[in-house]
């Protein structure tokens, strides 16, 4: 007990040694509660010194979003090897009471990672990448301010525990100099001007291996001091430069709560679960435009005219592409367009024939060897059927060429007359029906099965289109 009594006056008076000065500096801090701040952050080690573009969006209740809007070029997804871009389309990461979501900006496809799960998992991604720039300008490495908010001006070794830390604090010329001895032999001080909301005006934490500095050029808003720029520098050359472009901070009309309307959520946006441990959760859900559902309500609503698909999908369908996608990602959007309007033209007609055979089975009763006399008919005719739409599949992919020009315009005599080549271009593909597939099955009941099937309904015709 007595052991036990001395480590914890030992926890309390470390606790209370703690530099005030530093603790004034956590609090300014934690006190930025709402806003949202636009920032851009340069990697000068990096070949290209891309500009990366960023809005961080901060709700009354801790809610949290980041937008990841890209360099300079537009580009948010980079190939560092190649050096060059992969992906225009601004990346959305919001944080609330139901989890993490990411989201890309005029798309209709979002993945959401369940906050009861997150517990378990609390560095999955995009989770541990949600950079918060309301703490930048405390630690020597920026990156783990902005990762570990405030919780990084107590773990200055990034090698030892918080506890190695020897902390000594003064005061010279209006400014309090914060001392950390590290366990691994380094040396972190900070500079703090408590007539600029106790901000660091400079850090420098010293290694064996050499000195690691940063420079906050602060400035005064609305009553709240923030840095305007942070420069990291290693060994007297800058490496690191984030910029603040503008903020706003603990406005009086600062939103309460985020909800994925904030992050452009429409009906019938798309959400894939990425953690949900349960097997028997469905693989995908369906945002309605008030509640998360499965894909079968929202179809029935549709269906009923109870909901509809907002205007992203509106625009999908009409096949109009994002203004985020590069030529390149437009023209192979198109040329999959094509290929798959092409594989309906081909198959439309023969994708019936199986089920018009499984019918005329069913009517009949036929027997096992009866039915299987059926499938050999039928897939007889469907070799036949896709010699013919090999031979002619560049007149296929000419009609998908035209519409897909086509997609989205109002030209109902071009349509009709497309219509009408695609007609006569299947027409060797019905003829198979007609002459082989009918008349092979016609053969293959008996007089007993056909009259017991005759007050049934005949087989369904494959729907002429």
């Amino acid at each position: 007990m007595f052991l036990i009594m001395c480590k914890l006056l030992l926890v309390i008076q470390n606790a209370d040694d703690r530099p005030r000065a530093l603790i004034a500096f956590e609090e300014s801090r934690r006190s930025l509660l709402s806003g949202t701040i636009e920032w851009t952050r340069v990697d000068l080690t990096s070949a290209k010194k891309r500009t990366l573009h960023y809005v961080s969006r901060f709700a009354m209740n801790g809610d949290m979003i980041l937008e990841d809007r890209g360099d300079q070029d537009g580009w948010v997804w980079w190939d560092d090897a190649k050096q060059q871009g992969i992906s225009k389309f601004p990346q959305l990461i919001l944080r609330n009471r139901q989890g993490v979501w990411e989201h890309s900006e005029t798309s209709f496809d979002s993945r959401w990672w369940r906050a009861e799960e997150l517990l378990h998992n609390p560095n999955v991604a995009p989770h541990a990448a949600l950079l918060d720039p309301r703490f930048l300008g405390m630690h020597y490495q920026p990156e783990t301010g902005l990762t570990q908010g405030v919780s990084c001006l107590w773990k200055p070794d990034t090698v030892y525990m918080p506890s190695s830390v020897k902390w000594s604090e003064s005061e010279r010329n209006g400014r309090f100099e914060v001392v950390a001895e590290l366990g691994s032999g380094g040396r972190a001080l900070w500079i703090i001007d408590p007539d600029r909301g106790w901000n660091a005006e400079r850090i420098v934490a010293q290694f064996d291996s050499g000195t690691i500095e940063v420079e906050c050029d602060l400035i005064e808003q609305n009553g709240v001091w923030f840095p305007r720029e942070v420069v990291q520098s290693v060994n007297g050359e800058r490496t690191q430069i984030f910029r603040i472009t503008d903020r706003t901070l603990n406005a009086p009309d600062a939103p309460v709560q985020f909800s994925v309307l904030d992050i452009g959520f429409e009906p019938g946006f798309n959400i894939v679960p990425q953690n949900f441990r349960s097997t028997t959760r469905p693989e995908m859900l369906i945002w309605n435009g008030e509640a998360i559902v499965d894909v079968p309500s929202f179809q029935r609503d549709v269906r009923a005219g109870l909901r509809k698909p907002g205007p992203t999908l509106e625009r999908f369908a009409r096949g109009q592409p994002s203004p985020y996608m590069t030529p390149d990602q437009i023209r192979e959007r198109e040329a999959r367009h094509r290929a798959e309007a092409v594989a309906v033209m081909k198959e439309r007609g023969m994708s019936d024939w199986e089920r018009y055979t499984r019918l005329f089975v069913e009517r009949y009763s036929l027997d096992s060897q009866q039915a299987e006399k059926a499938m050999q008919t039928l897939r007889q005719c469907q070799e036949d059927g896709r010699r013919i739409i090999a031979r002619d599949h560049t007149e296929y992919a000419k009609i998908a060429r035209v519409f897909e020009k086509l997609r989205g315009k109002p030209d109902p005599d071009r349509h009709a007359a497309l219509q009408r080549d695609l007609v006569a271009l299947r027409k060797p593909i019905d003829k198979i029906f007609e002459t082989k597939l009918k008349p092979g099955l016609e053969r293959l009941p008996t007089k007993e099965q056909r009259q017991r099937a005759s007050s049934s309904q005949p087989a369904a015709e494959p729907t002429k289109k």
